[in-house]
């Protein structure tokens, strides 16, 4: 009876420590820097790093957005203000048209350093851009802007943007550009 005990107590330390030794390994070889969570109501994919929340009748950008997330798709919500340190510092694709964005914090994407796509579109409340409001983005290449209600635009707003190569502002109230507007 006690040889009985002391195999199924040794059994039962065996068993325990084999699960530890697992789940630590799997912690530190599987899951590599961890992964991050993906946000209520969104859809997240890994590879590339992928954050879908379109449609789902946003008024803020979710919190939780992994900081590592190479595309995030935000489009057709109702979110209202961009704020700094909204977007993560991997995000190389931003599609925000079709909300109800009023707002643009000077400075909302100047962590993005490596964003080459930015997509504003289909913003109907959004009539004013603040100076800066694109500071940091020297490497994008493509900014949709169209469908605003812009009627102007600041003299710096697209200043640094020395990799700018796709820029629609159709649909605006724009009458006219500023000489100085792309120097």
């Amino acid at each position: 009876m006690e040889t009985r005990w002391t195999v199924r107590a040794s059994s039962a330390r065996n068993f325990k420590s084999g699960l530890i030794l697992w789940l630590v390994l799997w912690l530190v070889v599987v899951k590599p820097g961890g992964v991050s969570a993906c946000p209520r109501l969104c859809v997240c994919y890994p590879t590339p790093m992928t954050v879908s929340c379109q449609s789902q009748n946003l008024t803020i950008v979710p919190a939780g957005v992994p900081y590592d997330s190479q595309r995030v798709f935000l489009q057709n919500n109702r979110i209202t203000e961009l704020r700094a340190d909204s977007f993560g510092f991997e995000t190389q694709v931003l599609w925000l048209y079709g909300n109800n964005i009023t707002w643009i914090e000077a400075g909302a994407f100047s962590n993005l350093r490596i964003l080459e796509e930015l997509d504003l579109g289909d913003n109907p409340s959004l009539r004013h851009l603040e100076g800066g409001a694109f500071r940091g983005l020297e490497k994008l290449q493509s900014l949709h802007m169209h469908r605003c209600k812009l009627a102007t635009l600041p003299h710096d707003i697209f200043h640094k943007l020395y990799s700018l190569q796709f820029l629609y502002l159709q649909e605006n109230q724009l009458h006219f550009l500023q000489d100085d507007l792309f120097s």
